[in-house]
C-alpha cells in the first residue's frame, strides 16, 4: 500500500482510513486528516496525496481532537465507492475463488517501491506522524497480517516497525461467513463513547441508512417519513414493495398528500398492509418530528411485539425496550438526555435492535 497518504510540511499530522466493504466489494471509506492546530493557525495545511474526485462524497465535517496533549484540527470525509480497486491509494489486488476473497497489498510485488515507502514511513514516524487503516470485511477472517482484528474488522498501524518489516497488507476471508469471535454489545457504561458516524457507515453499507447531498445529517431531528423508511428497510420489504408497486390489480390509492415522491412506494405499501397510519385521513405527517418513543414502537413491532394487543404502551416503548434487553438504562438515558430525537440517536437504536435480534436468532 502506498504510504504517501498526506504530506504535512511539519511532519506532525494524523491520517486515518476506515473502510466498510460489502459482498460485491462496494462500500464506504472514511478519511480523517488532521494537523497540529498551532501550524493550522500559521497557515500550514495538510495536503491529501490522493484524488478522491472519482468517488461520491456523502459526508464532510471539520473536527478537532486531542492527541497526546496536542490539539489537532482537520476534516473527516466519507466517500462511497462501487468497487474496492476504485480507491486509488488503497492499493490492493483482489482475488476471489469459491467464496474466499484475498486482498493483498501490491507493494509486495514492487521491491523498489516498497523500500521507498519504508524510508518515508520511518521518517514520518520519527516526526510524530500517525497513519492507520481499518477495514471491515463482510465475512470470517481466515488469515491476515493485521495487528488487530475482531468480528470482521481489521486494523493496521501503517507506521509500526513490524508492519514496515513486512511492507504490505493482506487479508483472506470467507465471504458471508460468521466471524470467529462472537460479537459483543457495546458496554452500557461506554454508550457516550459511541462513534455514531461509524455506526452510520455500517448501517449505510447494510442498506438501512441513506444519506443525501448533505451527508447523513446525524445531528438533524428525525422526521416521521425518515423513521418510517428505516422501519421498512429493517423489515426487509424491498421485494414485496416492488411487487406491490407494479401490481395494477390491487387498486390501492394512497390518501396522503404530504408524502414526498422518494418515499411514496414504501409509505403506500406500509399503509396498505396496516403497518402505519396517517395523522389525518389525508395527511401522513411526513415532516413531523418522530420521537424516541415513536421510533422504539416501530422497533418493538418489528421484533414481534404488539401495542394493540397490550404487549406495551407506545409512549413507554423505551421502557419496554429496556425490559426485554434490546437496550439498557444507560442507552435510554443517553438518548433521552435532550428532548429532541436525532438521526444519530436513531442509528444507535437501530444498531441495538439489529444486535438484539441477531442474538435471538442465534438462541433459536
Amino acid at each position: 500500500m502506498a504510504l504517501g497518504l498526506m504530506f504535512v510540511l511539519t511532519g506532525c499530522g494524523v491520517t486515518e482510513f476506515y473502510i466498510v466493504l460489502n459482498d460485491d466489494l462496494s462500500g464506504t471509506i472514511e478519511v480523517v486528516d488532521l494537523i497540529d492546530s498551532q501550524y493550522a493557525e500559521e497557515g500550514v495545511e495538510s495536503r491529501e496525496a490522493s484524488d478522491y474526485s472519482q468517488l461520491k462524497l456523502i459526508s464532510e465535517e471539520n473536527i478537532q481532537r486531542e492527541e497526546n496533549g496536542v490539539t489537532m484540527v482537520g476534516a473527516k470525509k466519507v466517500y462511497e465507492f462501487e468497487s474496492f480497486p476504485q480507491i486509488q491509494n488503497i492499493e490492493f489486488t483482489v482475488k476471489e475463488e469459491n467464496g474466499i476473497v484475498e486482498l493483498t497489498g501490491i507493494d509486495a510485488n514492487d521491491p523498489e517501491k516498497a523500500q521507498q515507502e519504508k524510508q518515508m514511513s520511518a521518517m514520518l514516524r520519527g516526526s510524530g506522524y500517525k497513519a492507520s487503516l481499518s477495514v471491515k470485511v463482510p465475512g470470517k477472517i481466515l488469515e491476515t497480517n493485521a495487528k488487530e482484528h475482531k468480528d470482521g474488522e481489521l486494523y493496521w498501524d501503517l507506521l509500526d516497525e513490524s508492519f514496515l518489516a513486512d511492507g504490505r497488507l493482506w487479508v483472506k476471508y470467507e465471504k458471508g461467513a460468521s466471524a470467529v469471535v462472537k460479537e459483543e454489545p457495546i458496554p452500557s457504561d461506554q454508550v457516550k463513547e459511541y462513534d455514531i458516524e461509524k455506526l452510520a457507515l455500517e448501517l449505510h453499507a447494510a442498506g438501512i441508512l441513506k444519506g443525501s447531498d448533505k451527508g447523513f445529517e446525524l445531528e438533524k431531528e428525525l422526521t416521521r417519513v425518515e423513521g418510517t423508511l428505516v422501519y421498512a428497510r429493517l423489515l426487509g420489504l424491498e421485494e414485496e414493495i416492488a411487487v406491490f408497486v407494479n401490481d395494477t390489480t390491487i387498486g390501492y390509492a394512497m390518501p396522503f398528500k404530504d408524502v414526498p415522491n422518494w418515499a411514496k412506494n414504501e409509505i403506500s405499501y406500509l399503509n396498505y398492509k396496516g403497518l402505519v397510519k396517517g395523522v389525518a385521513p389525508d395527511m401522513f405527517g411526513s415532516e413531523d418530528k418522530m420521537s424516541d418513543q415513536q421510533f422504539a414502537t416501530l422497533l418493538l413491532r418489528a421484533s414481534g411485539y404488539s401495542d394493540t394487543k397490550g404487549d406495551f404502551v407506545w409512549n413507554q416503548a423505551m421502557d419496554k425496550a429496556v425490559e426485554i434487553g434490546m437496550i439498557d438504562e444507560a442507552d435510554k438515558t443517553f438518548i433521552q438526555k435532550e428532548p429532541s430525537f436525532t438521526r444519530g440517536e436513531m442509528a444507535i437504536l437501530v444498531y441495538k435492535f439489529r444486535f438484539y435480534n441477531k442474538c435471538l436468532d442465534e438462541k433459536l
